[in-house]
């Protein structure tokens, strides 16, 4: 039997908090992701506005019979699209 009068260990408190900083930081982690994928599908957005906007202005250069522009324009849609 144990001595009353022994020092007691205290209680480990490990498993109690390890939920918790896990669900912390697989927030976040998820919010870093969600931000990141956020910032790639604004930029691919915008690629291809600016590449929608160039076609048609060829478009409209072939239709207004500019054929120097409309080549000029042709080959800046070419080398976003590569």
């Amino acid at each position: 039997m144990p001595e009353p009068d022994a020092p007691r260990k205290p209680p480990k408190r490990f498993w109690l908090y390890a939920p918790y900083v896990l669900l912390a930081v697989a927030a976040v982690g998820w919010s870093g992701w969600w931000v990141y994928g956020r910032g790639r599908i604004a930029a691919a957005e915008t690629a291809q506005a600016d590449q929608n906007k160039a076609s048609k202005d060829v478009g409209a250069a072939k239709a207004r019979g500019d054929e120097a522009e409309f080549e000029r324009l042709r080959a800046l849609v070419a080398t976003t699209k590569a």
